[in-house]
């Protein structure tokens, strides 16, 4: 063993890194020598000392402690800070609605034809279109009901002539003056009061007078030279001497006459021709009617009569106490399927919630819910009909995908209220908002997320518009 010197260490001594000797001092007693660790006294007034004999343990432990709280307490606010950007979540949960479309015009082209083969192919657009808020419907074609139809009559001609019937005959008395015969030949010709001509239609010898006391006479036959009641003429309207040898008077002439014959006018045809259409129209549309197949309906303003004829047994102005005249046509009308019309009813209401709703929301029309009112006559065309109507429907809507991006877009950011807010002003008729929340891992927010993508929209079930 060997003494160990007494040093004096102050701090000074020790910030200069220098160690000095001081006088040698006493010696220990001999024996084992313990060392022990000098620690410095804060308590010193020059600064700080080693103070020999101190423990170290309790200090370096402090030390450690403090180290981990300063950790924690920034691992902890670290942690918030990440959680609060990286780990908030948000749900948005929405009832998809459903509402009815009501009084939707609807307008839809029928296309009928005068013959058969000639109607236009379906779904052919009309020529015109009526005004934006009426929805047309695809065209559709009628059928073509026809059956012939006749009709016979008969009436009384209304029309008369007169024909001249005979010759007024009689006879002629004539008388010789003469004491000589005196020759009447035929063909000798007197002229009647009314200018009548009366000839003599056997010629003859008229005896002599004897002694100027016995006259010859003689009579002979005398007819007009016309006929009809003219050529009657009275006894004694003929009288005088021919040739100044014979007295000549006539007897009367009797035997001319007129006939009235019925004779067909032309409105005799065209009254009869009249009545009979008549009776074939009043026919016809029950006729027709009663063509139309279970589940048709009948276009009535196209009930008509086509290829019309008569035939009748006497023309006009030739003779006849009647005329028989036959009438035939065609009766003929057109004819739709009801259940066509309501598919182009149910097609105009699709076309129209997929032009006037956005896609975006899904809208759907249930084809069962189609009603309309019956069709009433718009306009009628060559070649076509137009119906209109006035339908209603159902239309539901769902949440799709793009629906949910654009509501996560709408959303981002805001407060759970303004949040509520929002979707209520832009998508009110579609959807409900039902359930807005906001968290991040334990804890509850009053703000969505920033990232849309940590949003979550969901439905939550379906309910209807009042």
């Amino acid at each position: 063993t060997e003494q160990l010197l007494t040093v004096d260490v102050s701090g000074a001594s020790l910030h200069m890194g220098a160690s000095r000797a001081q006088a040698p001092a006493a010696l220990t007693p001999t024996g084992r020598i313990k060392a022990r660790r000098v620690v410095p006294d804060a308590k010193e007034e020059e600064g700080a000392r080693f103070r020999y004999g101190g423990h170290i343990r309790q200090a370096v432990w402090g030390r450690l402690l403090a180290f981990l709280l300063i950790a924690l307490l920034v691992l902890l606010v670290g942690g918030s800070a990440y959680a609060y950007v990286y780990l908030p979540e948000g749900s948005v949960s929405v009832t998809p609605l459903s509402r009815t479309i009501t009084d939707q015009p609807v307008e839809i082209n029928v296309i009928t034809s005068s013959k058969p083969g000639q109607a236009g192919a379906a779904g052919d657009a009309p020529t015109e279109l009526g005004p934006q808020s009426v929805q047309t419907g695809p065209t559709i074609n009628a059928s073509w009901i026809h059956s012939p139809l006749t009709e016979e009559g008969a009436r009384p001609a209304s029309g008369s002539r007169q024909v001249l019937r005979g010759r007024g005959q009689g006879t002629m008395h004539f008388t010789n003056r003469t004491g000589n015969p005196v020759n009447v030949p035929s063909g000798m010709q007197f002229k009647a009061p009314n200018g009548v001509t009366v000839q003599v239609t056997r010629g003859g010898a008229v005896p002599p007078t004897v002694f100027g006391q016995s006259f010859g006479t003689l009579d002979l036959t005398v007819a007009a030279t016309v006929e009809g009641p003219d050529g009657n003429v009275g006894a004694g309207q003929i009288a005088g001497v021919w040739n100044n040898t014979l007295n000549y008077t006539n007897s009367a002439l009797q035997g001319g006459s007129v006939d009235t014959i019925k004779v067909v006018k032309q409105e005799d045809i065209d009254g009869l021709a009249a009545e009979l259409r008549a009776k074939v129209e009043n026919r016809a549309a029950s006729t027709v009617l009663g063509m139309a197949n279970s589940g048709q309906q009948l276009i009535t303003q196209t009930i008509a009569l086509t290829d019309a004829t008569f035939t009748p047994d006497h023309k006009a102005g030739e003779d006849g106490d009647s005329v028989h005249v036959k009438f035939t046509a065609q009766a003929q009308a057109y004819a739709y399927k009801d259940s066509e019309l309501r598919d182009s009813v149910a097609q105009a209401m699709l076309d129209s919630v997929q032009s006037t709703i956005p896609s975006t929301v899904g809208p759907n029309l249930d084809l069962g819910s189609v009603q309309y009112t019956p069709p009433s006559l718009q306009a009628r065309e060559a070649g076509r009909v137009v119906y209109r109507t006035s339908a209603s429907g159902r239309v539901t809507f769902a949440l799709t995908p793009e629906l949910a991006s654009q509501i996560r877009t709408l959303v981002k950011g805001k407060a759970i209220s303004q949040a509520r807010n929002l979707i209520q002003q832009n998508y009110a008729p579609y959807l409900s908002p039902d359930s807005i929340k906001a968290k991040v891992l334990w804890f509850s927010l009053n703000t969505l997320p920033t990232n849309p993508a940590h949003i979550d929209v969901q439905p939550t079930g379906g309910r209807s518009l009042p």
